[in-house]
């Protein structure tokens, strides 16, 4: 079986889609070890499998959840330490951040990946530290727009 996960809208995209299969070759032993390797090496540098969906939002304490595990993920991923703390204390607005989760649990009851929401902000809190300093204009952050960190 073969699967292709695209979107498609219009009836040339469906045909070029069928027909990336036409001529296909299973991957060699080797390749399946090498992107077996891979995975396993992304797998482990990810903190929290959060994808973002925001079904956790809205949040009472106004914690913005997805955010601060992508800021996390990006630490874990690419282990630029200094990088991502500066993120993290100037261009994270304060109010968003973990440290003011209560632990009311409204998040895990919806999250479709029954994350440990609580634990995991408590340990990324832990992690980036409670110093909260001030905002800086975020244009000097050179960040994305908020909700896509």
């Amino acid at each position: 079986m073969h699967v292709i996960l695209s979107g498609m809208s219009a009836e040339d995209q469906l045909t070029d889609n069928l027909a990336t299969f036409d001529h296909f070759e299973p991957l060699s032993p080797a390749e399946n070890a090498a992107v077996e390797s891979v995975a396993n090496e992304l797998h482990r540098r990810i903190k929290i499998g959060c994808t973002g969906c925001r079904y956790c939002m809205p949040c009472p304490m106004g914690v913005d959840i997805p955010d601060n595990f992508s800021i996390w993920n990006k630490l874990g991923m690419f282990g630029q330490k200094d990088a991502i703390k500066a993120q993290w204390t100037t261009c994270f607005p304060d109010s968003e951040k973990a440290l003011h989760c209560v632990r009311c649990g409204k998040c895990e009851a919806v999250c479709p990946q029954k994350l440990p929401i609580r634990d995991s902000l408590a340990q990324l809190q832990k992690g980036a530290g409670r110093t909260v300093t001030p905002s800086v204009i975020a244009a000097r952050c050179h960040l994305p727009q908020r909700g896509r960190l």
